[in-house]
């Protein structure tokens, strides 16, 4: 499905650890030519920009004149998309002049659209790549700092005076942030620099892509607080980028001496379930084995609860989806189908501007909602009963599938959802942007006529998780997280560490700061997912089983301080018989957390950890007198707490 993604990008990226020990070995046959070779480059990018250097000069009735000194200089922050060679032009008057200029150098740096109109970050840097800020006034600026983000080691920017080639007055170095949806300040000092200069931002010669960027800034000494606010004009939630601090709106304020509490009196949505998307008209269905695999919760299975299946326009092969679905749904899974394009007849091109584009006919939304109909008739009477059907798979997104702008959507879910036979699912926009479901959650109608939000997480950035709109208006609907695969789809990438780690850390995310009920993943089997081309568990597979084997179904997850330390996610589940932690550990260091669990009397957890070296390993029980009891995490792991009353 992803060839059409964001952008694709060709990384060297180091291979580290190998997939779950075990599993299932049946070979899978790929049945089409898809390459998956997209790359999920998404990333945070605030649009902020400060520009504001202090130029106040105060004059007395004596012609005094009293000028701030460098010391009060504020930062001078400039969005990365506003320079010369960043595709984009100027866009919103940090710099002045500058024309769209084809940049030299090896493939050259491209501004990447991804949030939201005006609001981009910059990456394809490889070596001697540039971007270009003219008329920009440096005197008494002491130091830059970037926003960056990259899975490569070793990359930097040099900043240069006037020329690509000009004198270099700081070099940032970019670290690994881990993922393309990580962005990290990276700072540097610079040299005494005078008067107004074009700025280059030179991508270093080094060999290796060096990363993406959303804003560069000049500032004077120590770094200023970077707390990522808004403009005042920006209509967009503001970016809440963690700052690794304790989570202070939490119900658990009692806990002291560096202990964190879970609080199990403190419920927060139920959980439905994890799991991903089987696509045999694809890449060719699961094979027997590999649904036990996929589907079963023994050693060496994933313990997946949910599975996603294709709505083909053409009732012809509706019959590929019955098998997988069917095993999956009789080893206790839910089954949920979205639908790409509606059959051929019913859709026409239409064209606006310099904008092509495929959508439903309006005269069809009646015959529409019969092919939907007709595909859950379908699986019912070969034995699958869907727990939802999707009104369309990524409608904001639709190069090459059909489109619905979201009047369109609003249209079909007041007046057609109604007439569909069970749960109905929309708006599944593919980066959660709101535009497409906020007009659902505000008619009446419509949202009586939707019973599952669901959406997708390509690149979402991290303040649009919450969803405030929704927790006052959604009461009784469900919320999804129904596809995304994170940090990338390179082939082969599916048992790289620590890149594995981020699919556990983009779960903490989307359970605890959106609160989604389901997490799907893309392909079930493929060479970056969590079940490999030959059927065995992957190490971003044993990152979601820490998930998906022991929260399961019916699981509340309950309060508990979401970082407690620097680097350490926290999330926690209860259930009628267990008691959950699931916490990932970011660092490059070992780690060691104290817990107090209130609630039922858990007297030990068993630990499961994944690590560079680990895979789901039992790493024996850890005991909870008193409720309470000290856990040491690895370097770079997922560890699970599981812990039955």
């Amino acid at each position: 499905m992803k060839n059409w993604m964001l952008l694709s990008l060709t990384l060297l990226v180091q291979v580290w650890g190998t997939g779950c020990t075990g599993g299932q070995t049946a070979q899978a046959t790929d049945a089409d030519s898809d390459t998956d070779s997209d790359t999920d480059t998404d990333s945070d990018a605030d649009s902020d920009t400060d520009t504001d250097a202090d130029s106040d000069s105060d004059t007395d009735a004596d012609s005094d004149t009293d000028t701030d000194s460098d010391a009060d200089l504020q930062p001078l922050r400039i969005e990365a998309e506003c320079a010369w060679g960043a595709d984009v032009g100027d866009c919103n008057g940090a710099v002045e002049g500058g024309t769209n200029a084809a940049l030299p150098g090896r493939d050259g740096a491209d501004s990447i659209p991804l949030l939201k109109e005006g609001d981009h970050v910059v990456g394809y840097f490889y070596a001697a790549s540039w971007l270009a800020f003219p008329g920009i006034d440096l005197s008494g600026y002491t130091h830059v700092a970037a926003w960056v983000a990259s899975t490569a080691t070793g990359g930097s920017f040099q900043i240069r005076l006037d020329s690509p080639g000009g004198e270099v007055i700081g070099t940032i170095s970019v670290p690994n942030t881990g993922s393309w949806t990580t962005f990290h300040r990276a700072e540097a000092v610079l040299s005494e620099v005078t008067g107004v200069h074009t700025v280059y931002v030179v991508s270093a010669d080094n060999g290796t892509y060096n990363g993406d960027m959303d804003w560069i800034e000049f500032f004077v000494g120590e770094a200023p607080v970077d707390t990522e606010e808004p403009d005042t004009a920006d209509t967009e939630e503001p970016d809440t980028e963690d700052t690794d601090e304790p989570d202070t709106d939490t119900a658990v304020t009692a806990c002291v001496n560096g202990t964190t509490c879970v609080n199990t009196n403190s419920e927060k949505q139920v959980i439905r379930g994890f799991g991903g998307m089987n696509h045999p008209l694809w890449i060719g269905d699961l094979t027997a084995a590999q649904r036990e695999t996929a589907f079963g919760n023994g050693p060496n299975q994933l313990g997946f609860t949910i599975v996603r299946i294709f709505i083909d326009g053409n009732s012809s092969n509706w019959n590929r989806e019955v098998a997988t679905a069917k095993r999956a749904q009789e080893l206790g899974a839910l089954v949920f189908a979205s639908p790409w394009n509606p059959p051929d007849d019913m859709t026409e091109t239409v064209t606006s501007g310099e904008t092509t584009r495929k959508r439903l006919r309006y005269d069809m939304y009646d015959d529409y909602a019969n092919h939907l109909n007709d595909f859950t008739d379908y699986m019912t009477d070969n034995g699958v009963n869907l727990y939802a059907i999707s009104v369309q798979n990524e409608p904001d997104y639709a190069h090459e599938w059909t489109d619905w702008t979201p009047t369109e959507i609003l249209n079909f879910m007041k007046n057609n959802a109604d007439d569909l036979n069970g749960r109905v699912m929309a708006p599944e926009s593919f980066q959660y942007r709101k535009e497409m479901s906020d007009p659902i959650l505000n008619d009446p109608t419509a949202l009586a006529n939707m019973d599952i939000l669901g959406t997708h997480t390509y690149g979402t950035p991290d303040a649009w998780f919450p969803y405030p709109l929704f927790k006052e208006k959604g009461a009784g609907k469900e919320l999804w997280m129904t596809e995304v695969y994170v940090p990338n789809s390179d082939a082969n990438s599916a048992d790289r560490w620590p890149e594995g780690l981020e699919i556990a850390y983009h779960m903490h995310k989307g359970m605890v700061d959106a609160e989604f009920q389901a997490y799907v993943w893309w392909y079930i089997r493929r060479s970056y997912g969590p079940m490999k081309e030959d059927g065995t568990i992957s190490k971003r597979g044993c990152s979601m089983a820490h998930f998906s084997k022991y929260v399961r179904p019916g699981a509340v997850r309950v309060d508990v301080p979401k970082n407690p330390t620097t680097d350490v996610y926290v999330s926690a589940y209860m259930s009628d018989t267990a008691i959950t932690l699931v916490i990932v550990n970011r660092s490059t260091s070992t780690k060691s957390v104290t817990f107090s669990v209130d609630g039922p009397a858990v007297t030990s957890y068993d630990q499961i950890t994944t690590s560079g070296t680990k895979s789901l390993a039992d790493d024996g029980t850890v005991s909870a007198a008193a409720g309470s009891f000290t856990v040491s995490l690895d370097a770079q792991s997922v560890t699970t707490l599981y812990g039955t009353h």
